[in-house]
């Protein structure tokens, strides 16, 4: 599903609508930011995808200052762990950059009867990719053929793509992998949330105790030694909210709700120096904080100019947090000092 699709979907629960202010900043650039991705080796790179079409930008400087790129339709966008100057493009089909993205090639073009809405470049393997795909003729929102499909670079450099598992054909909102467990994969969507422990070949529902006519929104993980995992819920027909967690890898869930609203959430991103923190974006609702590994949200949301926020993305120092909302880019440094569960500074909001 495409997410201008997913969040117009969403709106019609009729959220009302409230600002903050004081610790989040403006970062730019301005326009609908769906997606913010930092660059996993250099502190202070960030990407971020901007408008409908989207189009990319880049900041050197941690949000300070932005410049486009000139790229191919980037609907989805990579970089790759082990050597940061690689970037991959996905839209009509995947295009790659060696130079930081001064040029692109396209390295699969017969994927040109999908979009790709989700690239994971495997932090084992930078030469095999995971990506989700959507058949061009599978209708309106979104709704049709879905399928995940691997991206592999030979020893000669060509790449060729095939599909592992042709059952699993769920829509996929978020594709992330587990670094620390080669070859596992975990996929939100339709559902619920899926893993792979294989490189995608074969997928297995998590159960997260989700109906299968809900959304999940996204899905994060915590570093070890908890492996706790985080999928937001999204779009649903029955009278279901909150955030789906697991404190054990994804074999027993808790939907947990406590100071979170009755509204659909978008995004998620798991702190990866403290593994009970973690943050969620919602629709019309700002951004919510957990500090206890999931059991209880505030609001964290002072500061931004749109409380609908698409993207939340850990700079790779983890020292600065991005968020793409319907205003731009925000980010924040968080706290240099851990919270105490009870004891965190007030947040002033106001409807």
């Amino acid at each position: 599903m495409h997410r201008w699709a997913l969040a117009a979907l969403l709106l019609i629960v009729g959220i009302p609508a409230h600002a903050g202010r004081g610790r989040w900043t403006s970062a730019g650039p301005p326009g609908i930011v769906y997606r913010v991705v930092s660059d996993p080796v250099r502190s202070g790179v960030v990407y971020a995808l901007v408008g409908l079409p989207e189009s990319l930008y880049r900041s050197l400087d941690g949000g300070r200052s932005w410049s486009p790129v000139d790229s191919p339709w980037p609907y989805s966008f990579a970089v790759d762990p082990v050597n940061p100057d690689v970037l991959y493009a996905g839209g009509l089909s995947i295009s790659r950059s060696e130079n930081a993205g001064e040029t692109w090639s396209p390295i699969v073009p017969d994927l040109t009867a999908n979009y790709v809405s989700a690239i994971v470049v495997g932090p084992g393997d930078p030469d095999v990719l995971s990506v989700e795909t959507r058949t061009l003729d599978s209708g309106p929102f979104g709704m049709g053929a879905y399928r995940f499909a691997k991206v592999e670079r030979s020893p000669g450099g060509a790449f060729s793509w095939s599909v592992p598992d042709p059952a699993f054909t769920t829509a996929v909102t978020e594709l992330i992998a587990d670094a620390s467990s080669p070859g596992t994969l975990l996929a939100s969507g339709l559902g619920g949330v899926y893993r792979t422990t294989d490189s995608g070949e074969t997928w297995a529902t998590l159960p997260a105790g989700i109906p299968g006519d809900t959304w999940v929104a996204g899905v994060a993980i915590s570093r070890e030694p908890t492996a706790r995992i985080y999928a937001p819920i999204g779009a649903t027909t029955v009278p279901l909210h909150g955030v789906a967690v697991s404190s054990d890898g994804g074999g027993i869930w808790e939907i947990e709700t406590a100071g979170l609203p009755a509204a659909p959430l978008l995004s998620v991103a798991a702190d990866p120096r403290h593994p009970e923190i973690a943050y969620v974006g919602s629709i019309d609702a700002g951004i919510f904080r957990t500090i206890d590994g999931g059991k209880t949200w505030r609001p964290f949301d002072a500061g931004l100019s749109s409380l609908t926020v698409y993207s939340i993305a850990f700079d790779a120092a983890g020292n600065r947090i991005y968020a793409g909302t319907a205003d731009g880019v925000f980010a924040i440094d968080p706290l240099g000092v851990v919270p105490t569960p009870g004891v965190e500074p007030a947040i002033i909001r106001r409807r």
